[in-house]
């Protein structure tokens, strides 16, 4: 059953002060666990939120769905329930997608360098950071950015080419968008203009 928190709670009470015209925009960058919560403890919010999720592997040319994805494993009910959820706007960036904008550590510390706290936090980061999911790249050449492609689409979106699909077959049938291909050098361009060296 839906998991009450002090997340669902507030997801709850912040659309609550939304519209149909004017929705809260949730972005989900790991488990669905307190948006689908939130939807199942007050379903008058649907109308009023839209949602953003980072998740699923996806092949465009035949709207397949590959839900055996890092980010969908973490709660597959939750995922179920966001998919079945009639009237929930809900754009995905897949993981098909997000993963080609890949950072260098080149580039990284060519950025960094030099730009105060936030820059020495990242690169402290990328540097101290286990990342236990994958024993590939381990001096840490380079890493995908899954995160930064659904902001970077958000802020920007004609960096992102973003169709309407079908769910899958298995789930309530309705159309979602999709996140098909992203501009990586302009996504790079705009977001080292905002955290990197200007």
């Amino acid at each position: 059953g839906p998991r009450l928190s002090e997340a669902s709670t507030f997801i709850i009470d912040q659309a609550r002060k939304h519209t149909v015209e004017d929705p809260l925009h949730l972005v989900i960058l790991g488990s669905c666990t307190n948006v689908a919560s939130a939807v199942i403890l007050d379903s008058t919010i649907v109308p009023r939120i839209h949602v953003h999720y980072l998740g699923f592997w996806h092949d465009p040319a035949t709207n397949a769905y590959d839900k055996k994805e890092f980010n969908s494993g973490n709660d597959t009910l939750a995922v179920e329930v966001l998919l079945n959820t009639a009237g929930l706007k809900m754009d995905v960036m897949t993981a098909t997608t997000s993963q080609h904008l890949v950072f260098t550590k080149v580039e990284v510390d060519r950025q960094l360098d030099g730009v105060g706290e936030v820059g020495e936090l990242l690169l402290d980061r990328w540097e101290t950071f286990d990342r236990w999911w994958t024993a590939e790249d381990p001096e840490k050449r380079q890493w995908i950015m899954w995160d930064v492609a659904i902001i970077e689409a958000l802020i920007h979106p004609e960096h992102a080419t973003l169709q309407v699909m079908d769910t899958p077959p298995e789930n309530t049938q309705r159309p979602i968008g999709i996140y098909t291909g992203i501009d990586v050098p302009a996504m790079k361009s705009s977001f080292w203009a905002a955290v990197g060296k200007k």
